[in-house]
């Protein structure tokens, strides 16, 4: 019945906290609004796995592959569609405990939304470690 924070790097929820570390976490969404504001993206074929190459003003990129989403036994869309979770529950729901914003990506645009928690998503982890 209490509405759900925002995860990031807390392990009990953060599943990137809990297995690699307490400098890993789930992204919020505020960066990836950041990715999608403010890097250049480029759909590509990196390796024969589609996706985006997503380049930073310094010139430095991250790869976010196109693999689909989980529902129930189904992995749907792989190849096609992307979507990636963030941290940060979607208050703009009637019920924020069932939807999170997450980074979704097609060929031919992308963006963040919100979607219910229990799809299976990607999770691409970010660091504050500096090492």
């Amino acid at each position: 019945g209490k509405p759900m924070l925002d995860i990031s790097g807390k392990p009990a929820y953060d599943v990137a906290a809990a297995k690699w570390g307490s400098s890993w976490r789930i992204p919020t969404k505020t960066e990836m609004e950041e990715l999608v504001n403010k890097c250049t993206w480029n759909f590509i074929l990196l390796n024969g796995v589609p996706g985006y190459k997503v380049t930073g003003a310094n010139g430095k990129y991250i790869f976010l592959p196109a693999a689909g989403y989980r529902k129930e036994d189904l992995t749907i869309d792989t190849r096609i569609y992307g979507v990636y979770w963030t941290s940060t529950p979607n208050t703009s729901t009637p019920n924020n405990n069932y939807y999170s914003h997450d980074l979704y990506m097609f060929p031919d645009r992308y963006g963040v939304d919100g979607f219910p928690r229990y799809y299976g998503h990607t999770i691409r982890p970010v660091t504050d470690s500096q090492e």
